[in-house]
């Protein structure tokens, strides 16, 4: 407390001293490892919603970019009888056009079952015969993403009808039966006496491409 005495009018003022001011401080404290963890478990979590809505939405665009593509070069190559039949086909080369009516499933078929080529639609297996030729043609197709072509392959029914167009002209497939093989079972592109044997295959569970 601070007297200050003014002798004319004997007044005196009571002044408060006002406290020194603190210095301020910018504290700059270390992250700790438990809010790191926490950010890069956020990031991860972040990065993982993404990818699956990628995967399960939106990926199904480059599928459909690469279906016209594909319709459109072998429409053309049909129109002048220059469509594939056998040979060296190359990898990613429109072959066939593929159609389900049950399932309201058209496809236009590539040579392979790369990963490349199956994000853009359905591939023919390579070492089977093309559809509509003797032997046993076996053509794959993803079931979750890029388009999922084949997501309700399960639900055909014997009797369903497969057409398949190619350089060779128009087919019709009837479903004989939908059953599910172990992983890496061979015997599903073995070759068949039968003329004109078309297996469809995609992944199971759900999830599997």
């Amino acid at each position: 407390m601070t007297s200050l005495t003014i002798d004319d009018d004997i007044r005196v003022l009571d002044v408060e001293d006002e406290p020194a001011p603190e210095p301020v401080v910018n504290p700059r404290p270390g992250l700790r490892p438990t809010a790191i963890l926490r950010a890069a478990a956020g990031a991860f979590a972040a990065l993982m919603v993404a990818f699956l809505v990628f995967l399960l939405v939106l990926s199904a665009l480059p599928e459909q970019r690469d279906q016209t593509r594909r319709d459109r070069v072998l429409r053309s190559e049909l129109a002048t009888a220059q469509a594939p039949v056998g040979g060296g086909i190359a990898e990613g080369r429109p072959v066939a056009i593929l159609t389900i009516p049950a399932l309201d499933i058209r496809q236009v078929v590539a040579e392979g079952t790369t990963a490349r080529t199956t994000m853009g639609g359905a591939g023919h297996v390579r070492a089977t015969p093309l559809p509509g030729q003797a032997g046993n043609s076996v053509v794959m197709a993803r079931r979750s993403t890029f388009g999922a072509p084949f997501r309700h392959l399960g639900s055909l029914r014997r009797g369903d009808r497969v057409r398949v167009v190619t350089g060779q002209g128009r087919f019709t497939y009837r479903v004989t039966g939908v059953r599910t093989v172990p992983a890496g079972d061979r015997g599903l592109f073995a070759t068949t006496s039968r003329a004109g044997r078309l297996s469809l295959v995609t992944g199971d569970p759900a999830l599997r491409p």
